[in-house]
């Protein structure tokens, strides 16, 4: 009889490891899939302080920084308040700040740092609590930077010094300045090699 409950023990202790085992590589395949997902900005829905859908799938043709934060979370009330105060360097970036709390609490967040003051951010509520399926984190706060093209340029989950965020955005817009750059280079090398290619024709 021991013997019997032994293995029945060791039984179910290597079918309690095997289904661990399972749930863990599945989390580990999500996390990468979803790591490569987000290298291009996904379509995003969320709702407006006004309780309308909000989805976002055209670029502006600018930056991306968008904020998920919780207006309790002491390091989301410092990121919001460098923003407000440095706005001026945000000009050239569209600003989405996602929230799943209480409506009135992101409202209340909004006025006590004067975002709505700022005619390029946008307070989003996630209601269905939906930023973890997009961006495969919960944390408060983090932040992504989107260039114009739509492309990750950096992602942070913590406290990230508004220094550190201006510097990513600049390295935004030069990513896609050299892309362009690097475009036309290419657009004229391939003009002048035809232009030479119909002049030998011609000869």
């Amino acid at each position: 009889m021991k013997k019997i409950i032994a293995s029945l023990i060791i039984i179910i202790t290597l079918i309690g490891l095997a289904y661990m085992g399972v749930n863990i590589i599945q989390k580990q395949a999500i996390k990468k899939q979803i790591e490569s997902t987000i290298q291009k900005l996904p379509i995003l829905s969320f709702y407006t302080t006004n309780q309308e859908i909000f989805t976002f799938e055209n670029n502006p043709q600018k930056n991306i920084l968008i904020i998920y934060f919780h207006p309790v979370c002491e390091h989301c009330q410092y990121e919001a308040k460098q923003i407000s105060k440095h706005q001026d360097k945000f000009k050239g970036t569209y600003i989405l700040m996602v929230s799943p709390a209480q409506l009135d609490d992101i409202k209340q967040f909004q006025t006590d740092y004067q975002l709505g003051e700022i005619t390029n951010l946008k307070m989003l509520w996630d209601k269905d609590r939906k930023f973890e399926a997009y961006f495969g984190t919960s944390t408060f706060p983090t932040v992504l930077i989107y260039n114009s093209n739509n492309e990750l340029q950096k992602k942070y989950k913590g406290e990230v010094k508004i220094d550190a965020i201006i510097k990513h955005i600049s390295h935004a817009t030069a990513s896609v300045s050299n892309t362009s750059s690097n475009s036309s280079s290419y657009k004229d090398k391939m003009t002048i090699k035809l232009s030479l290619f119909m002049f030998d024709l011609k000869l």
